[in-house]
């Protein structure tokens, strides 16, 4: 049965809306939110709604270009994203990209100048990472870490003192590594394929366990700082302990117990979800 104009042009939509990867613009634009809140909060609301969407548009055109220099290694890691399955064009992936880091870039210009200044190092660092860096040893994925982070540090500039958006910063820089790696063990397959040199390429699966491990560790500890400087309340600490502690935990012993292709995405959704958690309990803390 043949579908509808209507259908066809949803379906094509829906298509661009997966090559974004809507959920996490969200949690960018969200960080974005936290940082404000965390260094003191802002009496400037479109200055925070202006600096929510630069952020998700930055995000939006990362993934975008992500995935278009991706497209041969994700026709083996990722076969079900738009552009492996010819839903999308590569030429329109990058035109998309294009458009949405340049639109994230502009309306950081109605921000102040220090965010102008930091949407353009996150915009340079994911295309640099994208092109040269992602399938490198670690340097890829310190890369992106810090671009990730960046998001609570541009809320946090909104306010008159940016300094205390460093520690969700900090935490989510170690989060975002973690997971890189082991998105890295999820991706080996492809990753050999095309000479890729991430470190479980390099090194192996049990290095880069260990590495992982070693990672969520650091941040479980990292976690408990905030509430014993007495910098966050004992709410922040609870949200943190039942959606991050135990994830990050439960994590490290699943990855340990079962490195399959499958096990290792259902852990990077969890982990996904634990991000969510984490914004949480920064907000109540």
């Amino acid at each position: 049965m043949e579908l509808p104009i209507g259908s066809d042009f949803m379906s094509k939509i829906y298509s661009y809306f997966k090559l974004i990867r809507p959920v996490n613009v969200l949690i960018a634009g969200f960080s974005v939110v936290v940082g404000t809140v965390v260094a003191g909060g802002s009496d400037c609301y479109w200055k925070i709604i202006l600096a929510f969407v630069s952020a998700g548009l930055i995000a939006g055109g990362g993934n975008a270009i992500n995935d278009y220099f991706d497209l041969e290694i994700d026709r083996i890691n990722k076969p079900r994203r738009p552009l492996t399955k010819g839903e999308i064009l590569p030429k329109n992936a990058m035109l998309v990209s294009f458009l949405l880091l340049t639109s994230g870039i502009i309306l950081s210009v109605f921000v102040n100048a220090v965010a102008l200044a930091l949407c353009v190092l996150a915009s340079l660092l994911l295309v640099i990472y994208s092109r040269f860096l992602k399938r490198t040893l670690l340097i890829g994925n310190l890369t992106v870490s810090l671009a990730s982070s960046l998001a609570f540090v541009y809320g946090g500039i909104i306010t008159k003192d940016f300094r205390l958006s460093l520690v969700p910063a900090v935490l989510s820089f170690f989060f975002h590594l973690g997971r890189e790696i082991l998105k890295d063990l999820e991706d080996f397959r492809g990753d050999v394929a095309f000479g890729a040199k991430t470190l479980p390429v390099v090194k192996g699966e049990r290095i880069s366990k260990i590495f992982i491990s070693v990672v969520f560790i650091l941040l479980v500890i990292l976690i408990f700082l905030p509430y014993i400087l007495h910098l966050f309340s004992i709410i922040y600490l609870i949200v943190a302990f039942l959606g991050v502690i135990l994830i990050l935990l439960y994590a490290t012993y699943s990855l340990w117990k079962d490195s399959s292709t499958r096990n290792l995405s259902r852990l990077s959704i969890l982990l996904k979800v634990s991000m969510c958690f984490g914004l949480v309990a920064l907000l109540l803390g």
